[in-house]
């Protein structure tokens, strides 16, 4: 997986109606890839934290006031595999879903929508799940971690696009679709929304 084209396309990437603003912020710590090793066994995300640094953040916006635009976040690996408990869930929320104590958020979407992994001492699910807050669900992506990115590339990484991806799974078309669909188009060109569904389907794990 290419990692930097992904990101030069973002960073670089135009709008048909103008520049967008763009904003890169990393930790500037290096990954001590060895210690995590025997801990993630997707040698795709180890990639991402090795190339790039331990932690790092990506926005674009159309103007100053933000209100369209992408963002991606991936935490210091030592954040990202601790305890979420109290951050983005309550301990309530595990009696609703225990799997919570498993989830490893990986890419904060926002202050509400993340999306994650499941990680146990002897299990590390396939499939990325989205978990919006306050809510205990947890809704699987069917997309390992190489499809996530393959699909946060077709989306630019706007705003809450695997929201979208989970409206594409069961049909739906809630708020967050509708202005992914009405802005796409206008900020892209070359987006089309059946390509984007068609996209997502061929890398669902479920149609493997």
């Amino acid at each position: 997986m290419e990692i930097y084209k992904y990101l030069k396309y973002v960073l670089r990437g135009k709008a048909s109606q103008g520049d967008f603003i763009f904003e890169q912020k990393n930790t500037g710590l290096l990954f001590n890839r060895e210690k995590y090793e025997a801990i993630i066994s997707d040698n795709n995300i180890l990639e991402l934290y090795d190339m790039i640094s331990d932690g790092f953040k990506i926005q674009w916006y159309t103007d100053d006031s933000r209100a369209i635009g992408g963002q991606m976040e991936f935490p210091e690996m030592k954040h990202v595999l601790g305890s979420w408990q109290g951050i983005l869930f309550e301990e309530e929320d595990l009696q609703r879903n225990p799997h919570l104590k498993y989830y490893k958020a990986l890419d904060l979407i926002s202050e509400q929508h993340t999306v994650g992994f499941l990680h146990g001492a002897d299990f590390e699910a396939n499939s990325l799940y989205c978990h919006i807050s306050p809510y205990s669900d947890l809704y699987s992506l069917d997309l390992d971690f190489e499809g996530y990115m393959q699909m946060a590339f077709e989306a630019k990484i706007y705003y809450y696009w695997p929201k979208v991806l989970l409206d594409i799974q069961s049909n739906l078309e809630s708020k967050e679709t509708q202005d992914f669909k009405e802005n796409m188009p206008k900020l892209f060109e070359d987006f089309s929304w059946d390509d984007f569904v068609k996209k997502y389907e061929s890398l669902r794990l479920s149609k493997q």
